[in-house]
Parts: C-alpha cells; sequence; structure tokens
C-alpha cells in the first residue's frame, strides 16, 4: 500500500509540476470528480452611439421629399442644425448641443397689446416658450388667428416622435467567448457541472456623452464570425438568451466594473458553457434627448445671449453620440469526471 501511495505521489508531482493544483490532479489519478477553475476574457466589443444617430439622420435627409411629415421633420432637424453657429448643414445634422427650445416657423409676440408676428431668427431674446402644436404653425403664423401658443416648439418631444427612434439609439455587440484554449480536456462530456463564479466588464475606451443604461446581457451557442456583426439580429431572432444585466454606467466610466448574475442567470450561462465556448452579446437603448441638467448658452442663435439673460430657450442637452469599447472576463470552475469514468 507505501509503494502505492508512493507511486501516486511521484506519479502527482510529476504532472503537476511546481505550482499545480495538486487537489484536482490528485482526484483526478484516483478517479474523483475534480474541479478546474479557469478565467478567460472575451475580445472586446463595441457600442457604437454616434453611428446610431448618424444613421437616424442620414435617413431624415434622404425622405425629406416622401411627403408632408417626412418634410416637416427634415424642416425642424435642419432649424436645429442651423442653430448652432458656422455648422455645415448639407447634410442637416443635429448639433452637438441640442436647444430645448424653438420656434422653426417664426413666433407671435404682443406689441402693443398686439400680437405680432416676427421671422424664426428674431424668437430667441428674453422669450419664454409657449408651446404650440406643430399643426398650428407648420404652414405659417397669422397674427390675425394667432396660434395657441407662441409657435414655441419643445425638441424632446418632438424627437420622441421620429419614427424608429427606439431601434436608432439601441445598441448592441457579440463575440465569441472560448474557454477551450484555457482548459485542459479534449472531451465536454466529462463536465459534470459549471458555475459562474465571476463576470466582469473591462471598459478600456468609453467617449459616450450620457451614461450607458442597463446593459443587457446574453449568451447563445457558437455563431459564425460574420454573424457576430449583426448583435441585434442574433437577439431578436432568440438565437442568444439573456442572462443578466450591468446596471448603468456613468457617462466616460473607463475601468471594471463586476455584474452580479442571478441564480436563473447563472443556469442559463453555465449551461451554455459546457462546451468551454459560446456567443455572448450586449444590448442597450439609450434615451434621447436626457434631461437638461441646467440653461445652457451654447446653441442660441445670438451670440448677444449673456448669462444674465439666460431663457428656456438657452437650455440645452448634448446630443447622443461617441462610443464605448469592453471586454467581458468571466471565471468559471468546471467540475469534471476523471478520465475514463
Amino acid at each position: 500500500m507505501k509503494k502505492h501511495n508512493a507511486l501516486i505521489m511521484t506519479t502527482l508531482l510529476a504532472s503537476v509540476g511546481c505550482g499545480g493544483d495538486f487537489e484536482a490532479e490528485f482526484n483526478r489519478i484516483i478517479g474523483s470528480d475534480y474541479d478546474l477553475p479557469v478565467t478567460a476574457t472575451s475580445p472586446a466589443m463595441d457600442l457604437d452611439v454616434g453611428e446610431q444617430v448618424i444613421r437616424m439622420e442620414d435617413e431624415i435627409n434622404a425622405r425629406k421629399d416622401d411627403g408632408d411629415d417626412e418634410r416637416q421633420t427634415y424642416e425642424i432637424l435642419l432649424a436645429l442644425c442651423q442653430s448652432e453657429p458656422g455648422r455645415n448643414c448639407s447634410p442637416a445634422r443635429f448639433p452637438s448641443r441640442i436647444p430645448r427650445y424653438m420656434w422653426p416657423y417664426g413666433c407671435i409676440v404682443e406689441e402693443n397689446g398686439m400680437p405680432t408676428f416676427k421671422e424664426a431668427d428674431l424668437c430667441v431674446m428674453e422669450m419664454s416658450c409657449q408651446e404650440t402644436p406643430l399643426s398650428e404653425v407648420e404652414n405659417g403664423i397669422n397674427p390675425m388667428m394667432p396660434p395657441s401658443g407662441n409657435g414655441c416648439i419643445d425638441v424632446k418631444k418632438w424627437i420622441e416622435q421620429i419614427p424608429n427612434l427606439q431601434e436608432y439609439l439601441t445598441v448592441a455587440g457579440a463575440t465569441k467567448y472560448d474557454l477551450s484554449d484555457k482548459i485542459d480536456l479534449s472531451d465536454s462530456t466529462r463536465v459534470k457541472k459549471v458555475n459562474v463564479d465571476r463576470v466582469v466588464f473591462h471598459f478600456s475606451e468609453n467617449t459616450i456623452t450620457y451614461p450607458i443604461p442597463d446593459l443587457t446581457t446574453y449568451v447563445g451557442d457558437v455563431v459564425t464570425e460574420a454573424e457576430t456583426q449583426d448583435a441585434k439580429k442574433l437577439i431578436r431572432d432568440g438565437a442568444v438568451v439573456k442572462f443578466g444585466t450591468l446596471p448603468e454606467t456613468s457617462a466616460m466610466f473607463n475601468g471594471a466594473k463586476a455584474m452580479q448574475v442571478d441564480a436563473d442567470g447563472k443556469a442559463v450561462l453555465s449551461d451554455k458553457l459546457k462546451g468551454f465556448s459560446a456567443t455572448i452579446a450586449e444590448q442597450a437603448i439609450f434615451n434621447f434627448p436626457g434631461e437638461t441638467d441646467a440653461a445652457r448658452l451654447d446653441n442660441c442663435k445670438d451670440p448677444a445671449h449673456l448669462p444674465s439673460n439666460a431663457t428656456e430657450y438657452c437650455e440645452s442637452f448634448p446630443k447622443p453620440d461617441g462610443k464605448t469599447k469592453f471586454a467581458v472576463e468571466m471565471t468559471v470552475t468546471f467540475t469534471v469526471n476523471a478520465a475514463g469514468r
């Protein structure tokens, strides 16, 4: 018996060498189940908000002659673009800071007790926004039959009505997550159990102007590299299933952020990782626009605006822009049957 144990120990030392996992190797040799902890990081994924907004702007420009609604959408985007001094508006783009209110068709002001029409360029100084439905002003303003407001448009409300807005502000990424080169097993059927111990997101780049909303995480079977390029389709078609959510990440954040995965999510993730590799995907839906923090002067048409003259018109919010790059690191423990058992 002593010789047998000595032989096992000699084999164990030869197998593991310095710094190896003696317990796992010993259990493997004597035929017991053993645990293999593995840590691996995915290739980096990109979420590009700026690219999505450009797509939306291009669509608005391309469809400006398709009908009255499309023309109106384009004209307001053009007016927004022109609110930024020196901006080239061919094609029309959102300004870097978007004014909260605007008067694209002119305004009605009281002069000597009479409603008086003024051109749009004169509707920015010392004015408060009395919101007017677009339908009342889009064909012009008649001061003899003034609209219900003073011609002001709530830009935030207008933006929220852009067709397919949520689709444009949904960003997603996908990549292959591979543990096969980290684990010395050729037969995945020997894996009895998989436990996900830790999931960490490493943000290496982040220029997004808003906090990243809750980042929904998905996992599925391995797909082709080409298929990972359309993460939205993978999610939409159910090729990947949700396993957790990374809570909101602050704007411009770089660094590591751990995700707490609930029991149901761990079960989904563990099942997909039994074969040592899977597809992981992430998706976030941005809000456009976000609420302004305070009155800003950046986008007022009249450069004579001074801080003491700040009005509601001068409130603005940043255009959703920028991108982030991150990788997902996981520590996974495989409970393995000994060879031949």
